[in-house]
């Protein structure tokens, strides 16, 4: 029904789907996951109204390392970033932050649609 509701909400609409009681349900939803996501942040990163900011960054590289509309990519990529910022942390501390930005850039040179992506899939 989202997908559908993005590409032609008409439709949707003649079909009998209440596509704006949707779209919150699917808002509400986002704004749970993302406070759930401040809660559990909060213990091991210090609370402030900026600290999302770093996490946004590293959703960002997971979810374009993973690829867009690949849910088990973004799960590998989530687990391949976070091996290397941990390796890269333990051998050269002052590198851990550029090295997941380094490791997305070589998996868009491999493979620009992301590791598990398809050619096109968003566009």
């Amino acid at each position: 029904m989202i997908k559908a509701g993005a590409a032609d909400q008409e439709i949707v609409k003649v079909l009998g789907i209440d596509i704006a009681k949707v779209w919150l349900l699917v808002f509400g939803l986002g704004c749970a996951i993302a406070g759930l996501s401040g809660i559990l942040a909060s213990p091991t990163r210090s609370v402030n109204p900026e600290m999302g900011i770093p996490i946004l960054a590293e959703s960002f590289l997971v979810t374009v390392v993973g690829g867009m509309g690949s849910p088990v990519g973004v799960v590998i990529a989530g687990l391949l970033v976070g091996v290397v910022y941990s390796m890269t942390s333990l051998f050269f501390p002052d590198l851990a932050e550029l090295s997941i930005f380094v490791l997305m850039a070589v998996a868009l040179l491999i493979r620009p649609q992301g590791l598990f992506g398809k050619a096109g899939a968003m566009g």
